[in-house]
């Protein structure tokens, strides 16, 4: 690879994460692809490797888990071979965050532990940040309230530490699935909005879309039938835009939900 190829192909990777970052999984995924073509010489795996985990992350997002997975161990093996150990760490994290969506509780602590021992006391960085995010998922996914919480102020915690609000919505979400399905419905909905704040201020769709399924099904608890409808028809809208299937698969069972809970099995059915 010439250098003119190269500062091409670091152009196209910051152009695909860029896209990522706002939820563009289409144009991220063709700057990824780009970035891969224009690195054919051993010299720069490293940048390819980090190309082929943010296509993964895009599969992952539109819900094609088989080819997610393909371009995660093609990273893998790159990285394996340089002993890259926050590389490494990425790639089993993307892998547990596949198994989470997948319902796979077993195969996603298995591939966070084996992502948090690679990555040790090294904790001030945005791959740890996303290991313990997921963690705190898991624990609150299985009604362990007390671990999630503990999880989430430390990430919080390290998010402003290295200026970091992509991560700290992420655990605010967290901490406010917690507050609702402990019943603690005021300090969720609390929590829920500042997530839409940052989400919004930094033009992240999905993350806005899933807040809005939370605040849909936060509403359907309270028997808020008409708020939780359209925070649900909120989400679907931007679901769609993105082509964020897991999230609209959600989204749809969260409205069927609201109309089963008010007796309309013809609208839920649908």
């Amino acid at each position: 690879v010439g250098q003119p190829e190269l500062y091409q192909a670091m152009a196209a990777y910051i152009r695909g994460a860029s896209y990522q970052n706002v939820s563009s999984y289409e144009l991220s995924k063709k700057y990824f692809e780009k970035t891969v073509s224009l690195l054919d010489s051993l010299k720069y795996e490293s940048i390819k490797a980090r190309a082929y985990i943010g296509l993964a992350n895009n599969n992952k997002n539109t819900g094609d888990y088989p080819k997610a997975f393909s371009d995660l161990y093609k990273a893998l093996k790159i990285y394996e071979k340089r002993d890259h150990k926050n590389g490494i760490s990425s790639a089993y994290i993307c892998m547990a965050q596949i198994y989470l969506q997948k319902n796979d509780i077993e195969s996603t602590v298995e591939r966070l532990k084996k992502a948090l021992k690679i990555l040790g006391d090294n904790k001030y960085n945005e791959t740890y940040l996303i290991a313990s995010h997921t963690l705190a998922n898991v624990y609150g996914m299985e009604g362990d309230y007390k671990s999630a919480l503990t999880i989430d102020e430390e990430g919080i915690r390290i998010s402003d530490s290295i200026n970091s609000p992509r991560n700290k919505t992420s655990f605010f979400d967290n901490k406010a699935n917690c507050y609702m399905y402990s019943n603690q419905l005021d300090s969720a909905a609390y929590y829920f909005n500042e997530c839409l704040k940052i989400d919004t201020a930094i033009g992240d769709r999905k993350q806005v879309a899933d807040t809005y399924i939370n605040l849909g099904t936060l509403n359907l608890l309270k028997k808020d039938f008409v708020t939780a409808e359209d925070y649900a028809n909120k989400s679907i809208s931007i679901l769609k835009q993105i082509n964020q299937k897991p999230d609209l698969m959600r989204a749809y069972a969260v409205l069927s939900d609201i109309y089963k809970t008010q007796g309309n099995y013809a609208k839920a059915l649908e």
